[in-house]
């Protein structure tokens, strides 16, 4: 039997069987080990979730709009970092980029407001790795920024779409038999009947 198959639609009768064929060996044990056992799969799943929560959880819609984003060529390389706006459909101008690598703000609204639109990425040459500061990037070590710059430089192969071949105008609909044109000379011979 396939593992994550249910022969019956209660799901205890599901677990019952699991925990005998991977935890309890098909054995009957005292009630202090079932209990140890039943311990033994907490920990197990617990440790499952934080290993689903560490790794990247990379889907083929975040390549894809890692792959759009890479095609609009917004990064800007500046004394050693990469930049790129958050929202990703921008570019950014360079006096901003200057303005946050010198920090030349004039009042503090100004340095929020860039603070709020820059991302600042780091490519090390020599592990081939990007670092992303944005919180997704920073926290969770994946987000579009980082897959689009991996895009850019040749870290991470591009997905490429293929699109259907999209006809112009308007679909022609069937002609119906009684609505075909007759050969001329069949025309000229319905006429002459007529007459």
């Amino acid at each position: 039997m396939e593992p994550g198959i249910f022969l019956t639609n209660n799901i205890c009768e599901s677990l019952n069987s699991s925990l005998k064929r991977d935890y309890m060996n098909r054995e009957r044990k005292p009630l202090h080990q079932f209990l140890k056992t039943l311990k033994d799969i907490f920990i197990d799943i617990s440790n499952e979730n934080k290993k689903l929560k560490e790794s990247p959880l990379i889907t083929t819609n975040m390549k894809i709009t890692a792959a759009q984003i890479e095609a609009k060529k917004l990064f800007i390389f500046r004394k050693g970092y990469y930049f790129t706006h958050k929202d990703c459909h921008s570019k950014l101008s360079l006096s901003v980029i200057d303005a946050f690598l010198d920090g030349r703000y004039t009042n503090i609204a100004d340095m929020r407001a860039n603070l709020k639109i820059i991302v600042v990425l780091a490519f090390n040459n020599v592990k081939k790795e990007v670092t992303c500061f944005c919180k997704e990037g920073y926290t969770y070590n994946h987000c579009l920024h980082k897959m689009a710059l991996e895009i850019y430089l040749g870290v991470r192969e591009r997905i490429v779409l293929l699109q259907p071949n999209k006809r112009r105008g308007r679909k022609r609909r069937a002609t119906k038999a009684l609505e075909k044109e007759l050969p001329p000379v069949l025309k000229k011979n319905k006429r002459n009947q007529r007459n």
